[in-house]
C-alpha cells in the first residue's frame, strides 16, 4: 500500500515480530533433519517492534509519501503476538536476519510487481 501512495492505518498499542523468510525455511529444514514431529512455531520471538514503527520503516524504505494513521484496536484485535519458539531453540535454530536487512531484500523483490501484482521484473 506505502509503494502505492496509499495512506498506512495502524493500531496503537499493538506489536509484532517479523521473521525473514530465509530463516522460517532454515526452521523447517532443522525440524525435518531432527527427525521428530509435533506441531511447531516457526519464528522469531524475540524483536517485537511497534507496528507503528514498522509503518514508519515501511515508508521510508519505499520512498513513499503515505501517513500514518493510528487508532484504538477493535476489541478482538491482539494487541502482542507472541508464539513460543523454544521448541525449535532447542534444535539450536536461531534468527540471522536482522528486520532492517529482511525489509530491504523483501522491497527489492515486491517492487518489482505492478498494482496488479504482476511481476515486471
Amino acid at each position: 500500500e506505502a509503494s502505492r501512495g496509499f495512506d498506512l492505518t495502524v493500531h496503537t498499542g499493538t506489536t509484532r515480530c517479523l521473521t525473514w523468510i530465509g530463516d522460517t525455511v532454515r526452521g523447517l529444514c532443522t525440524i525435518l533433519e531432527s527427525g521428530r514431529s509435533g506441531t511447531w512455531n516457526v519464528n522469531r520471538n524475540d524483536d517485537h517492534r511497534p507496528v507503528a514503527e514498522l509503518a514508519r520503516k515501511v515508508v521510508d524504505l519505499t520512498g513513499s509519501a503515505s501517513r500514518i494513521h493510528e487508532e484504538d484496536p477493535p476489541p478482538r484485535i491482539t494487541l502482542r503476538k507472541s508464539l513460543d519458539n523454544s521448541a525449535l531453540l532447542e534444535l539450536g535454530w536461531k534468527p540471522e536476519v536482522e528486520l532492517d536487512e529482511g525489509m530491504k531484500a523483501s522491497w527489492e523483490y515486491y517492487r518489482h510487481f505492478d498494482g496488479g501484482g504482476v511481476w515486471r521484473g
